[in-house]
Parts: structure tokens; sequence; C-alpha cells
């Protein structure tokens, strides 16, 4: 961060990075790699998950971490996605030091899934005031069955986990809005600031030198390139693909000129104009 000595603490790294701290059994790497499987296993119990093929998390395994933070010289702990083990609940709870939670999906507010599409246009059961005891008010739009006790249960420990100095931080307006409206996060402090670019490498490019990028990579020169990337981006409707091509196909109707290029990363992206 500008301005402010920062380090960064993570359960693995794929690599050496200046400033940044293992957690775990630095001579016995390989222990650290077994809690996110063992988790898997535990989550394939019947009658825990309602929702198979989803990506969860528990954060129940002892990790230790409360203890480093606490003594640590940090003014401020900022936790990230901290999901797969890298800290359990009870630990988060321990923290003493003021606590800046950033959401990058809805784990803090649902039971062990990460991300839920099947309450969107519906009350959802995790906003605060929903009666978990009517299991019938907790099926999804499908009719299926969508909360259950563990979902409860999840939602009372995540509760209990929260420090006692906490603000919460949202990517987007739509998150914070569910964060303060969730069993879990209702009271807390919700600001949202969107994520930001390093300005030094995004940064605006005269024709020539636009030019020039587009032979390197092999783009077309007569024609306005938009770039579009995020893990899964072809099969993951929440990354936006379907949004931006209409909305491209828009902006070719309008300019009255078809003459778009789409680049993208992380998958791939049929463009029709």
């Amino acid at each position: 961060s500008a301005g402010a000595e920062s380090r960064i603490l993570v359960r693995q790294a794929p690599v050496n990075l200046s400033g940044t701290e293992v957690l775990g059994c630095r001579s016995l790497p390989v222990l650290n790699g077994l809690r996110s499987p063992l988790v898997t296993r535990i989550l394939r119990i019947p009658g825990l998950s309602t929702r198979r093929g989803v990506n969860e998390s528990l954060n129940i395994l002892p990790s230790r971490v409360a203890r480093r933070l606490n003594v640590s010289d940090a003014d401020v702990i900022n936790l990230h996605w901290i999901h797969r083990e890298t800290i359990s609940l009870r630990d988060i709870g321990q923290i003493t030091k003021p606590v800046v939670l950033t959401l990058h999906d809805m784990l803090w507010l649902l039971g062990s899934q990460h991300y839920r599409e099947d309450f969107i246009d519906r009350n959802p059961p995790w906003v605060s005031g929903t009666l978990h005891d009517n299991r019938a008010a907790s099926c999804n739009s499908r009719g299926e069955a969508a909360w259950n006790w563990f979902d409860d249960w999840m939602v009372a420990r995540k509760r209990r986990s929260l420090p006692s100095r906490l603000a919460v931080i949202t990517p987007s307006t739509w998150l914070a809005d569910q964060a303060r409206r969730s069993l879990v996060l209702a009271g807390v402090d919700v600001t949202t600031i969107p994520n930001a670019l390093p300005l030094d490498i995004f940064r605006p490019f005269d024709s020539a030198a636009r030019s020039a990028l587009k032979r390197q990579f092999g783009f077309p020169e007569d024609r306005v390139t938009f770039s579009f990337g995020a893990f899964r981006v072809d099969s993951d409707p929440r990354k936006g693909a379907s949004e931006l091509t209409s909305a491209l196909a828009e902006l070719a109707t309008r300019r009255g000129d078809r003459r778009i290029h789409l680049a993208v990363f992380g998958g791939r992206v049929p463009l029709e104009l």
C-alpha cells in the first residue's frame, strides 16, 4: 500500500515473493496442502451440504494464526480471501487488533458456500430476520431445499467469530447491500472500495504505441481492441462475458462501425457483431 508498510501472510505461495510469509509447517509443506482436501471429504458427509459442485469452505481446522497476528507489530489486520482453511473462524474471533475484512465472494454471508445465485430475485435465507425454522421458506426459485441446519450452524459460528473491532470492505455496491442485510454482518460498518489497477501499467498510450502493441500481439490495427479476462470467463456467468458481448454489439450498432476486436484471456468468448 502506498505510504504504509505492509506484509502478506499466506497459507501457500507458488513462488517466493518479497514481503510474503507462508503459514504452516515449513519443514513439511505437504501438510499445508492436506487441509483443503480434508475439508472436502468432510463436506461429502450426507446431510451437510445443500449445494454439490460449488466451492465451499468451513474454516474449521486449527490454524494458530491469531497469536502470531496479535504479537506482531501490525496496526491493522486486513483479511482477504481466507477460505480453504487459511485461518479458522475461531482464530479470527481471537484477533485483538483492528480487523478489516475484504469480501471477494459471499462466504461470510452464507453457510459453507462461496456464492449463491438461486435466491437473487427472492428474499434469501441468509438475510437478517428470515425464519430458518420454516424450511419451506428456505427453498430456492426451483423449489429445491437450499438451506438446512448445517447452514444455520455455520452462520452462528461466523457471528460468534466476528472480531470486536471490525470493518468490512466490498468491491461492489451489490455485495455491500447483501452484507448489510445479512445475518452475519448486519450492523457492521460496510464500505465499498472498487478493485484498483496499477496505473503505471494500465495507462493511456499514444496511437504509435498502441499500433506497436497490436502488431506485437497480432491484433488487427484497423479495429478498436477491447481486452477482457477472468478465471473461467467462458463458463462462469458471474464474470460478465454475456453482458460485455451484448454491450459491444450495441456499441457497434450505435457507431455504425463493426470494426471491433475482442482479446480475451481466461477462456473463449464468441463475439458476433
